[in-house]
């Protein structure tokens, strides 16, 4: 696998942009960053290590048309996690039937580098599409299937479609308690250890008797990068609220600018949950 240096430069040479024309774009999306130090990030003589510069790396990966998360992964030291889907929810019967049935089981298999979730909510809350992007690279040889979770955004709400793109596909999937859908992911090649790979899981909801005004879910911890685009197919919600729970149960709210496409980037988000809530 190529290291930063040699990817970013390879990256640049494909783009057709200069240093200079990079260093004015991130200067615009709040990060700025001297040509000089993109010119050594290229030939090795200095790495991304603040904040404020792995941020500028992301936005170097939207700049340059690459795939969320592959400059980053390949930054000498990144912080990993151990792929544990269901980490943060408690393991009923019926969710333990449902892993034994798909013939699964909680093993580790991969490392997540990066997730980025994009909700789209229909008229009046009537639907609710979640479509979750994730880098993992592969910690065991012969990684096949790996099981995955999503929560329901409300009491009642029905899976309308479960699929999978981006390399892999849903080979079974099972709403358990009425609240934890259990998908079984299958992959078009065999990972080896070390592998990387960006699979897409998109679900579709149905709203039940009332419309859906939340979006939630487990956190695998902690991630390097997470990533939240919530698309409003009506007028912009009058609020959008932000909570992250950690496993001891401390919550941090946040209110994100309301519009009719709603962003938020985070970095190095602990295990436990997240939510996000609107009001029409």
């Amino acid at each position: 696998m190529l290291d930063f240096p040699e990817l970013l430069t390879r990256a640049i040479h494909d783009s057709a942009m200069t240093l200079q024309e990079l260093s004015d774009e991130l200067g615009r999306r709040g990060t700025p960053l001297s040509k000089a130090t993109l010119s050594y990030w290229c030939k090795g003589r200095s790495v991304p290590s603040r904040p404020g510069s792995r941020t500028a790396v992301t936005h170097l990966e939207e700049l340059l048309g690459l795939a969320p998360g592959l400059l980053v992964s390949a930054l000498a030291g990144p912080a990993e996690a151990t792929w544990y889907p269901t980490v943060a929810l408690d393991y009923s019967p019926a969710f333990r039937a449902a892993l034994n049935r798909m013939g699964m089981t909680l093993d580790p298999q991969l490392t997540a580098l990066m997730i980025h979730d994009r909700i789209t909510v229909g008229a009046a809350g009537s639907a609710l599409e979640h479509e979750e992007s994730f880098l993992v690279r592969a910690i065991r040889p012969a990684v096949r299937v790996f099981p995955m979770l999503v929560l329901a955004p409300a009491p009642g709400a029905r899976v309308i479609s479960v699929s999978g793109s981006h390399g892999c596909r849903s080979i079974a999937w099972e709403l358990v308690d009425d609240d934890v859908l259990l998908v079984k992911l299958g992959l078009e090649r065999e990972m080896r250890a070390g592998d990387l790979l960006q699979p897409r899981l998109t679900v579709r909801w149905g709203s039940g008797d009332r419309p859906l005004t939340r979006f939630r879910r487990p956190m695998p911890a902690p991630v390097e990068q997470r990533a939240l685009t919530i698309d409003f197919t009506d007028e912009a919600p009058e609020r959008v609220t932000l909570e992250l729970t950690n496993m001891s149960g401390e919550s941090k709210t946040s209110e994100l600018a309301p519009a009719r496409q709603v962003g938020h980037a985070m970095l190095a988000t602990p295990s436990g949950h997240l939510g996000v809530s609107w009001s029409p």
